[in-house]
């Protein structure tokens, strides 16, 4: 006598097997880590460590001996350790 599995048997089988691949569904969605954009940021803030004031009384035209207080900050998002190099040359049109 051969087994046959009633309607009622299979409806149970399917329900359990579409419940199986959407838990799992579910879970590989809950735990795979999103994607993030991969950037390194470069900024260069005023004396008063805002985007603003960058020059005394808003001339650009400075004195010798006259100091700036300028802040500069890298920032990696890049997600590893990485290597750069950052020159800085203060200039303009009159200086070789």
């Amino acid at each position: 006598m051969k087994f046959r599995p009633s309607h009622g048997w299979r409806r149970f089988i399917a329900a359990f097997a579409i419940l199986l691949v959407v838990c799992e569904a579910l879970v590989y969605v809950a735990t795979t880590p999103r994607p993030t954009e991969q950037f390194m940021e470069l900024y260069v803030l005023g004396p008063n460590q805002l985007v603003a004031g960058y020059y005394p009384n808003n001339r650009p035209n400075l004195h010798i001996g006259e100091q700036l207080v300028w802040y500069l900050g890298v920032t990696n998002n890049m997600g590893s350790v990485q290597f750069i190099s950052i020159v800085v040359k203060l200039s303009n049109q009159t200086i070789q």
